[in-house]
């Protein structure tokens, strides 16, 4: 199971989103600075703040249209419009997110505040995708199969996804491909499996903001329910081929 490298880093980073006060025109500034501007014709901004997969009451009783609302609509919405503020006049007002969270990773200063806000925004993203309504049950083969044979067996496999879950503090659980196999990990506040060369099938957003209004101190109640009622293993399993093609070494 993965933990942060570096805890006080990562607090760190995290206290500096909140004391962070220059506005988005500052950080564009300090972006366009230190990358070559975007073409003089100025493109419309290709990302754009995703819509749920689904209604906001699809997946009740599990999760209430008020928690999707308020995590969707405020949350990641927050983390979406500051990428796209900072990155505007700027080579990556073109890019992808997974670009950006790649080229922008150890940075400092405004160029790690974006680093952080696109991880967000693309965890949360992934998150919304990992859940459907009438989730979880049987799993399709190839997926089955993967974690089979990486498992021993299917409840072993959620047996460490949920203690993966439950790991003290906000952050992600993460079913990825890593070294060809799927496992189990877990990763704090602002982090992503992106970093580790891991390659994300399905998350679990486990910051309190994602539950408390449902479950208040009951996580593993809200773990369980996105296990047996909300897993969307469909799409874990449309990951793998991609996800498996990425880890085989280039030559």
């Amino acid at each position: 199971m993965y933990f942060n490298r570096n805890h006080e880093a990562i607090s760190s980073r995290r206290q500096f989103i909140k004391t962070a006060t220059a506005g988005a025109a500052v950080a564009a500034a300090a972006l366009a600075g230190l990358y070559r501007p975007a073409a003089a014709a100025e493109k419309a901004i290709p990302l754009l703040f995703p819509v749920l997969p689904y209604p906001e009451n699809a997946l009740e009783p599990y999760l209430s249209a008020k928690t999707l609302h308020i995590h969707h609509d405020r949350h990641h919405r927050k983390y979406m419009e500051e990428v796209i503020a900072r990155v505007k006049g700027t080579d990556y007002q073109n890019a992808t997110l997974e670009k950006i969270i790649k080229d922008t990773y150890g940075g400092i200063t405004m160029i790690e505040t974006l680093h952080l806000m696109a991880v967000m925004a693309w965890n949360h993203d992934f998150y919304w995708k990992s859940m459907k309504p009438k989730g979880g049950g049987e799993m399709p083969p190839r997926l089955k199969k993967a974690v089979t044979e990486a498992f021993g067996s299917v409840d072993t496999f959620k047996t460490k996804f949920k203690e993966a879950a439950m790991t003290f503090g906000s952050g992600w659980a993460w079913l990825v491909l890593d070294k060809g196999k799927v496992a189990a990990t877990y990763t704090s506040y602002h982090e992503s499996p992106l970093m580790l060369n891991q390659m994300p099938l399905l998350a679990i957003d486990t910051w309190e903001h994602s539950y408390y209004l449902d479950y208040q101190e009951r996580k593993a109640d809200y773990v369980d329910a996105f296990i047996n009622n909300l897993a969307n293993w469909q799409f874990a399993e449309s990951n793998l081929p991609a996800a498996a093609a990425a880890a085989k070494p280039k030559k």
